[in-house]
Order: C-alpha cells, then sequence, then structure tokens
C-alpha cells in the first residue's frame, strides 16, 4: 500500500510504478480505444502548462463538464497541478443551475468535454474568462480547442520537470475540489474538499478493498462529477489497475459482458435495473423452463444462502442461478453499491447468484465513506463497519449518525452557517438515522428529513416502498405521495420502450395513452401493487394510483445525478394528477 498526500501524486505513482498494468479504455465510435498512464501523465503536465499560459493561477476555480473518460482525469488533474480548484458539474444540468454553480463557485474557466453542454458553455461563456471545449468548431475570442491543445507536439521530458516542480507546491490541506450536492429542494450547496479529504479516504479504501494491478479489471459506469466514483477512480488507479469506462450509462449490460469487469461500482437503481431484466426474461421463456427459472429466482431473493443454503440449492444453482452471473461477464469479485439505500432482498439476490455484493454508507461531506461491508466482514440488510481512523456515534434522542475524522469536508462553499449547523464541534451531523449491532454493523433506519407524516398522524419512509414498486419491469420508477395526506397514494412511471414491448408482446395495437387506460393493464399494476401491500403496515398501503406514460430523468431534473427521486420537484410539476388522486376519493 502507497500513501499519497495529494492526488497528482498518485497519478504520478502510477506513473513511476505501474507501467505496465494501469491502462485506460473508453469506446469510441464502437471501438474501444486505449490511453496507458505512461502516455496519459506526462500529457497532464502538458495540459497543466497550457492551462496556466492562459492565466490559471493557484486557488481559481475551474468547471469540468465531461462524462467518464481519461480526458475527465486529465483535465481534473491538471487543474490541480496549478494550484486551481475543479468544479465539476453534471452533463445536461438545467441552464438555472448550470448558471448558479458557475457564479456560486466564481469560476474562472469552464472546460466542457460533453457536446451536450457546448451549447450552454457557449451561452454562457460571458460569466467566465475563457473556455475550452472538445472538438470546438465555432472559435472564438477566449474559447480554445482541446483536441489541438492536447495532440499539439510537446517535451515529455520538460512536462514531467513542471509536474514534479508543481507536486512540490502542493499542501494536503489545499482545497481540491467543490462539489455541489444535488438535494432534492432548493439550489445544490458546494462541499469543499481538501487533498488530505480524499487521500485519506483512498487509504482506508485500500485497507478494506485490496486490488491487484496484473488482474483486477475495472467497469466505471458512474459520473466521475460524482464524490462516490472520483474517489474510488483516484483509488483504482493507487492500485495500478486497467479501468474501461462506459460511455452510455443505458449500455451497461453490453459493456458488463464484453469487458468481463472483476470490480464495478454500482447505484442501487442500476442493479434494480438488472434484476428487473433478469425477472423479465425468465418470465418470457418457455412454460418448463419459465417455471424452473421462477422457483431458483425466488429460492435466492427471499433466502439468505449465506446463513444456510436450501436443500435444493446446488440444483438451482447449476441450472439457474450460476448462468445468471453471465449478466456481469462472470468475473466479477467485487461490485460496491452506494450513493442510496440498497433493498435487502436485492442484496441477498445478487449475493446468492454469485456476485459478492458490498453495500457501503457516506455522504459528499464525508468524502464519502463512513461505513461499508468488505470481504469476510458482511451482513446482509446493514451498511457494513465504519472505516478505519474514522470515529462513529449514534446521537441519544435522534438517532442521527455522526461521523469525525480526517475524511470530513471543510464546510460548504461560501455558507458558514449551513456549515455551523452541519458540522458542529468536528463532527458531521448526516441526517439519517442508524444503529449499530453489537458486532459494530450500521444499519439505516431512516432520514430525518426524507420521512413523511400523514394527515392521520402516521410516518411513512417511502423510499422502501419506493424500491418494493420498483421490482415490477413494468415500472421504471415510482413515487409514493403520503405528506399532510389522509391515505398514501403514488405515482408509476413507465418507460416507453417497456410499454412497446409489453404491446409487442401481448399483440396490442393501442397507443400508450389508451394502453395505461386499459382494464387489463390497470389490473396488471393493481396486482402487483396489492402484492406490495401485503408487506407494509396498514397506513403504509398504497390506495390509489396514478400511472404516467414516461419515465422521468437526470436532464428533465426528476432525479438527481445518484438517482434519487427529486420529491417537491415531482409534486410540483405533477401536482395536477395528485390532487386528482385525492379529489376522487
Amino acid at each position: 500500500m502507497i500513501k499519497h498526500s495529494t492526488l497528482p501524486e498518485i497519478l504520478r505513482g502510477a506513473y513511476q510504478n505501474f507501467s505496465s498494468t494501469s491502462n485506460f479504455s473508453i469506446p469510441v465510435n464502437g471501438i474501444e480505444e486505449t490511453e496507458s498512464i505512461t502516455e496519459l501523465y506526462p500529457s497532464i503536465c502538458h495540459l497543466s502548462e497550457q492551462l496556466q499560459k492562459r492565466g490559471v493561477q493557484r486557488g481559481d476555480k475551474i468547471a469540468l463538464i465531461s462524462s467518464g473518460s481519461p480526458d475527465w482525469i486529465r483535465c481534473d488533474i491538471a487543474i490541480q497541478l496549478c494550484g486551481a480548484v475543479t468544479v465539476p458539474l453534471f452533463p445536461d444540468l438545467s441552464e438555472d443551475i448550470f448558471k448558479y454553480e458557475i457564479e456560486h463557485a466564481e469560476c474562472k474557466a469552464i472546460i466542457c468535454l460533453s457536446k451536450n453542454s457546448h451549447a450552454i458553455t457557449r451561452k454562457n461563456q460571458d460569466l467566465v474568462s475563457f473556455t475550452i471545449l472538445s472538438s470546438n468548431d465555432e472559435i472564438k475570442e477566449h474559447s480554445f480547442d482541446y483536441e489541438s491543445i492536447i495532440n499539439e507536439k510537446f517535451n515529455s521530458e520538460e512536462a514531467l520537470k513542471h509536474g514534479d516542480k508543481a507536486i512540490e507546491a502542493l499542501n494536503e490541506n489545499d482545497l481540491v475540489t467543490i462539489i455541489y450536492t444535488s438535494g432534492s429542494t432548493g439550489y445544490p450547496k458546494g462541499v469543499e474538499l481538501t487533498h488530505k479529504n480524499l487521500c485519506f479516504q483512498i487509504c482506508q479504501t485500500q485497507k478494506r478493498f485490496p486490488l491487484v494491478a496484473d488482474k483486477d479489471i475495472i467497469l466505471s459506469c458512474l459520473p466521475l462529477a460524482h464524490i462516490f466514483e472520483k474517489m474510488v477512480i483516484y483509488f483504482y488507479i493507487s492500485c495500478g489497475v486497467h479501468i474501461h469506462f462506459v460511455d452510455n450509462i443505458n449500455k451497461v449490460g453490453e459493456y458488463l459482458k464484453s469487458v468481463k469487469p472483476s470490480v464495478i461500482t454500482l447505484v442501487p437503481r442500476l442493479l434494480e435495473k438488472v434484476y428487473a431484466k433478469m425477472y423479465e426474461k425468465i418470465s418470457e421463456s418457455p412454460p418448463l423452463k419459465k417455471a424452473l427459472g421462477l422457483w431458483a429466482f425466488n429460492m435466492a431473493k427471499n433466502n439468505d444462502f449465506s446463513e444456510n443454503k436450501p436443500i435444493l440449492y446446488p440444483l438451482a444453482n447449476k441450472l439457474v442461478l450460476s448462468k445468471l452471473q453471465l449478466a456481469f461477464g462472470g468475473n466479477v469479485r467485487l461490485a460496491l453499491s452506494g450513493g442510496a439505500a440498497l433493498n435487502k432482498n436485492l442484496n441477498i439476490f445478487f449475493n446468492n447468484i454469485g456476485i459478492p455484493l458490498f453495500q457501503g454508507y457516506g455522504l459528499t461531506e464525508s468524502s464519502p465513506v463512513i461505513c461499508a461491508n468488505y470481504p469476510n466482514h458482511h451482513k446482509t440488510g446493514t451498511v457494513g463497519k465504519v472505516f478505519p481512523n474514522i470515529d462513529l456515534r449514534i446521537d441519544e434522542g435522534t438517532n442521527e449518525i455522526c461521523s469525525r475524522g480526517d475524511h470530513i469536508m471543510q464546510g460548504y462553499h461560501k455558507d458558514p452557517d449551513s456549515t455551523s449547523a452541519t458540522v458542529i464541534d468536528g463532527w458531521l451531523h448526516t441526517g439519517d438515522c442508524g444503529e449499530v449491532d453489537s458486532e459494530g454493523y450500521l444499519t439505516i433506519t431512516g432520514r430525518i428529513k426524507e420521512i413523511v407524516k400523514t394527515s392521520n398522524g402516521k410516518y411513512v419512509s417511502p423510499v422502501p416502498i419506493e424500491q418494493q414498486l420498483c421490482s415490477s419491469p413494468l415500472i421504471d420508477m415510482a413515487m409514493v405521495v403520503a405528506e399532510a395526506r389522509k391515505f398514501c397514494s403514488c405515482l408509476i412511471f413507465l418507460d416507453p420502450t417497456t410499454l412497446d414491448h409489453y404491446k409487442e408482446k401481448n399483440k396490442i395495437t393501442l397507443s400508450n395513452d389508451d394502453l395505461i387506460k386499459s382494464e387489463k393493464f390497470t389490473t396488471e399494476i393493481q396486482a402487483h401493487i396489492d402484492h406490495c401491500n401485503t408487506k407494509l403496515s396498514h397506513w403504509e398501503n398504497i390506495q390509489k394510483f396514478c400511472i404516467i406514460p414516461n419515465t422521468i430523468s437526470i436532464q428533465s431534473g426528476e432525479l438527481t445525478p445518484t438517482m434519487k427521486i427529486k420529491r417537491h420537484f415531482i409534486e410540483k410539476k405533477y401536482k395536477d394528477q395528485i390532487e386528482n388522486i385525492y379529489n376522487i376519493i
């Protein structure tokens, strides 16, 4: 294990120690292109020089918009070598949030490598001193072409000397990034993190999840603008492994099969989608194969094999379960889940089919991990044990989870009031409730701000209910409505592609609008909801629902980048549908 004090040191260390194993691959026009660390690191040093020539100085804030790729890493580290601060922005932000984050962080420049964000960057380039765009075909004053910069010839030896000098000027307490949290209400807060915060996390992650440089293969499919994937990417680099990036989140299933990764990080919604596709495929099999598949499927979902394997498990595994591993490429030894709550039965299912799935817990403000399950220390339904050298406590009375250590943020950017309300005497107050068992495993029991109260005074936790509802292949997303209402209802969102498949399968010629009003379709949805209700307390039962014939997305502002629901946004957007639910009672 190699300990570093700054992120650029990690890249330099990989360049010096892992020249034969540290590689980065990404699909380009259907063909995977690979760049080695021996190519990447010198070009990072060169890009840093070019940024300084354009006026980037220590302490400047530079916005970075890009999907996960070697170029994201190149830009992020080049910015840091200038002593500047990266402000990662998610592609496809609304213009309102885009402008807010650029102005609030007082960004000096924007590096935009996402073509979908070129237009909004050009429209707002007067907010910054200059912009750098990928394949910039409209060169204007104070706007530069990224490809031209990185493809120009340079002296590698001189660039590396520049990198060494720049690293010497860095300090572990320097601010390295401002990450804007994707809250469900209002404007996001900018979380300030230092090199020390992230390098501390990487060091602890190395202890819990040791990787092998010449064996482990990584598939990175989450946005690097999110702290979870950003931290683990630099953890991967510190271990010298080969990283494959996904260029389209909708193609994760394809890349799992082609890349055959040994390690992958996921958010629960991606796991839910994989599960639903597996279930759908089995459900559409011929009668005998379907019956056998559903039998094995339900066995894996409803029994924790780590405690006691059913007598017929070997048969179920041989005929069905072992084959389901192939959906992940058949080589996964570590699947790490974070960013949101993971359904317990889903966790059991994936572990039972041979996908070692480890759930963790943390926040952007804790950069990000506080607890995690890890090999030989795993308890389903929990988020694991506290990371090494981190303090954890549960507040008496509120049961709020609090954490202290070198992983805690410096504060919210230009928001001292929120900072002092969140970090008290060095303790980060997470807003989540939990309990620690006698073996040291933490279980999340709820969220202080995400428990709704009906007009009858009953408390409802919507997330577990929504996870149950989304177990149907027909349902893409669901949102429970209950706050100040006399009963629970929900909005059901459908994926148009799934609807088309449903119509084709059932030989239906109705339009989507007419389909969702049909008795057959609504009866199927109602049957699924009735099944979910059997597992709920009576006041949690979904009594009414409204079907929306389209899905919700990050791009439309209804989901956070980690696919958590923005409740207030959706309630406002679908106000009429919600009111109709309650007015007809």
